[in-house]
């Protein structure tokens, strides 16, 4: 009987060719799926290594499609392995990306991720190696889509661009616009929105020319995500409507409810009608299509009921959403217990081996236990010796930081101590000895109206000079525009007088007003002396001044393009500068070769 099947299928496989059978088969499995796998499977039983290779190897892998599609996921990867198997035995290269496809499909809705990437990662392979590399993009896409559901971004990113590099780039590929659809999904995810709406945009123009909507509506809905992250919500408004538009027009169902589910998130703080509307628009739709993303529509839903004051239906979706996540932890569960369910009651139809199966299990065991806790004791003590460690470099650091923290306070104190000192002095010489000369000059003046002389003349000439000079020491010690209008007018105002002689810019790029008076006044002693010098011995045509000043560096630097000071003057002279920077640890540095001007750059660090 066997036989005559055998020699009546053979008749009517090749006299109407094996893929008009599969093609029928196709359309009975849209309507009876049980009948379709029974009557494949039996097809396979009978001609398995009794018919071509390439012809037994479609067989089997519509046997696959015909259980991924059921749901039967462990029919699909047993039957997935057998094919790879085949096609490595016969050589049959072109099927090798089928069976692939499916196993990785199969271990990813196992929850088996790293088996997933690696057979969908050879499918991929296989298709481009083939010339096929539209359809290795599509892999590559799927891959990218499966760590977007999972929320894993960067991965789903690295495999969308591994995608789109296998298409042209010139956006005349219909699937390069859906692909960077999914990169603008991924990319607002990681709030990266510049990517996002180059990408978003690219979708865009990729759909208006390939006439690609799903790519025109992914672009559009993530241009509106973005628009909404900006705090634009009128934009985002209008660009979640035209997606949702967009969606009914093309009549795709799952579009639709994906744009509803992102306008019940845009209504649910400012428009709870809104938001329960377009909510069970998305949950109704998961519901029936994807769970998988029925948990975050429940919970929307839950919380715009809420808000609503709707307690009632808002305990049912709030009760719904946990008896979802409960159902999804238990899945792993489950099938953990059946499987050890068959292997006791395969276990129990061999004693012997089962006697066996518990010595080494018991012998492993206490071998595991003893390595476990060897472990657990050394990993215990690197633990302890590391935490030590960390406490002794915190230790050390606090040290360090409060030595730091006293030689800063004591460099305050004295800088503080000298700059009073010099504003002292100056006032003195100001208010006390320059009044009493000028007095005397007055008398002096009084005196030669009264009887001419000409000692007088020479004594009231002189007492003019010494007044003169007096008010310039007082002036150089504490300068007027200093005290009223603080270091930087005070540089610019030394610049300015400076300008007379020789052509000096000054260039603030930046200054922070958090310093005490003291300190600014030694930074001033220092420009003063550097600046003065350049405009004395440099014979420059022009002199440029830069100051900088951030994360609690001072810095000033005083380029010219004199005569310059060879090697071992630089290292010898600047004694006066040298000695001050010392007291605050400051840092000199002097570029200058003779005939190629001078460059003196002072950096002193202020910030504790």
């Amino acid at each position: 009987m066997v036989f005559i099947l055998m020699i009546l299928f053979v008749f009517n496989l090749y006299g109407q060719q094996l893929n008009e059978f599969i093609e029928k088969n196709d359309q009975l499995f849209k309507e009876d799926k049980k009948e379709a796998i029974r009557k494949m499977d039996s097809i396979y039983t009978i001609f398995k290594g009794k018919i071509a290779p390439l012809d037994e190897g479609e067989i089997l892998y519509s046997l696959c499609k015909y259980y991924v599609r059921s749901g039967n996921q462990d029919s699909a990867l047993t039957h997935a392995q057998k094919g790879m198997d085949f096609v490595k035995k016969h050589d049959i290269d072109d099927m090798t990306a089928d069976f692939a496809n499916v196993l990785g499909g199969s271990y990813f809705h196992l929850g088996q991720q790293d088996s997933g990437v690696h057979y969908m990662i050879i499918a991929a392979e296989s298709l481009e190696k083939k010339g096929d590399k539209e359809k290795s993009a599509y892999v590559y896409n799927n891959l990218g889509n499966v760590f977007l559901d999972d929320t894993d971004f960067s991965k789903a990113i690295y495999y969308f661009q591994e995608a789109l590099a296998k298409l042209p780039n010139d956006g005349s590929n219909v699937f390069a616009g859906t692909i960077s659809g999914n990169l603008s999904f991924a990319y607002v995810s990681l709030d990266s929105l510049v990517l996002a709406e180059k990408y978003a945009l690219d979708a865009i123009r990729i759909g208006v020319k390939t006439e690609d909507n799903t790519a025109i509506l992914y672009g559009k809905l993530t241009l509106a995500d973005v628009a909404n992250k900006k705090g634009n919500r009128d934009e985002a408004l209008i660009k979640y409507n035209e997606s949702y538009q967009l969606a009914a027009e093309i009549e795709d169902d799952y579009k639709k409810a994906l744009c509803a589910a992102s306008l019940a998130e845009f209504y649910a703080n400012s428009n709870t009608n809104l938001a329960i509307k377009y909510g069970l628009e998305s949950y109704n739709y998961n519901k029936e299509n994807l769970p998988r993303f029925l948990p975050q529509s429940t919970l929307l839903l839950a919380r715009v009921y809420e808000s609503n004051k709707d307690f009632t239906v808002s305990s049912r979706f709030y009760k719904e959403y946990a008896t979802l996540i409960d159902s999804i932890k238990t899945v792993d569960y489950n099938t953990l217990k059946l499987d050890l369910l068959e292997k006791y009651e395969t276990a129990q139809k061999s004693q012997l081996i089962s006697e066996q199966k518990s010595i080494i299990s018991a012998n492993s065991l206490k071998i595991t236990r003893l390595f476990a806790g060897l472990i657990a004791t050394a990993l215990a003590l690197f633990i302890l010796l590391l935490w030590w460690k960390l406490q002794k470099n915190k230790a050390a650091q606090k040290l360090t930081e409060l030595k730091h923290e006293k030689e800063q306070a004591i460099f305050n104190s004295l800088v503080e101590g000298e700059q009073n000192e010099r504003i002292r002095l100056a006032k003195e010489l100001h208010d006390g000895l320059a009044n009493e000369i000028a007095a005397l000059k007055m008398q002096t003046s009084i005196s030669n109206l009264k009887t001419p002389n000409d000692t007088l003349e020479t004594i009231e000439r002189r007492l003019d000079q010494l007044h003169e000079s007096t008010r310039n020491i007082a002036h150089n010690m504490l300068p007027k525009v200093f005290m009223e209008d603080g270091l930087m007018s005070s540089i610019k105002a030394l610049c300015a007088d400076y300008d007379k002689v020789i052509p000096v810019d000054v260039d603030i790029k930046s200054y922070q007003k958090n310093k005490s008076r003291s300190f600014e006044l030694f930074i001033y002693r220092l420009a003063q002396e550097i600046i003065g010098n350049a405009v004395k011995y440099a014979n420059a045509s022009k002199i440029l001044v830069t100051i900088h000043d951030e994360d609690g560096i001072f810095s000033l630097k005083v380029k010219d393009d004199g005569i310059g000071i060879d090697q071992e003057k630089a290292q010898s002279g600047f004694s006066f500068i040298k000695d001050r920077l010392k007291e605050v640890e400051g840092f000199l540095q002097i570029n200058s070769d003779k005939g190629n001007g001078t460059e003196i750059d002072i950096n002193i660090k202020y910030g504790v």
